[in-house]
């Protein structure tokens, strides 16, 4: 049977007393008044925990996988909409980008989320497809320095609040996994708009919202991942 090491039982010991002094008392509160916890997001960041996993050399602290899953539990057993905001900071873009982003887009958008002013949401589901991936439509067109977004995304995680979308779409007339890229989209881009809020039945402080990208043009230095054309 799995179990974990001293260091790691120490660290959550440590994660599970952090989450019951801070995060316990007002858990109900975020959800029966549909408020974002971003006195808790703020707390998150300097505690370093938003950057628990993302390399040093982007201000994190380089901590392995597992730890950042600790955390997620830890505070997951006490205030659930803390740990959706927690979650999209531990394993959601930024991952990515720290996995798949060239060096230039790892530190320009990394220490922002270590210090939790960048604020990311991601763009996968669709409304004719949910998160089967596979079958998303939303189209990503090369342009010269820019590519243009069509389409539409929903149940986007924490998107009314986000400054960053990471976006994934389909390049060109390639059905299947293959044709699928990403791309970060900025709050504020012309032909982006997000959605209002829907209703939910819990984790209501962070809410789900829909992303329409109409002719929206994003600079080339946003693309993480091409698909194929």
């Amino acid at each position: 049977m799995f179990q974990l090491d001293p260091e790691l039982e120490s660290f959550r010991e440590d994660a599970r007393k952090m989450a019951e002094r801070a995060f316990a008392a007002k858990a109900a509160y975020w959800d029966e008044e549909e408020i974002y916890p971003t006195e808790n997001l703020k707390l998150l960041a300097e505690l370093g925990y938003l950057g628990l996993v993302i390399p040093e050399e982007y201000g994190g602290s380089g901590a392995p996988i597992i730890q950042g899953t600790i955390l997620l539990e830890e505070i997951a057993r006490v205030c659930f909409n803390t740990a959706l905001v927690a979650q999209v900071g531990i394993n959601g873009p930024s991952r990515a980008i720290a996995v798949l982003g060239n060096e230039e887009q790892k530190k320009r958008w990394l220490p922002g989320c270590v210090s939790g002013e960048n604020i990311f949401g991601i763009g996968i589901s669709e409304p004719g497809a949910g998160s089967a991936m596979t079958d998303m439509i939303t189209s990503a067109t090369p342009d010269g320095d820019h590519i243009i977004l069509n389409g539409q995304k929903c149940f986007c995680t924490g998107g009314h609040v986000a400054t960053h979308i990471l976006v994934f779409a389909r390049w060109g007339k390639t059905q299947g996994p293959r044709g699928i890229g990403a791309l970060v989209v900025e709050k504020g881009t012309p032909g982006f708009e997000i959605g209002h809020p829907g209703p939910k039945m819990g984790g209501r402080g962070v809410a789900e919202v829909e992303l329409f990208f109409d002719h929206c043009r994003v600079p080339v230095e946003n693309l993480i991942m091409a698909g194929d054309p």
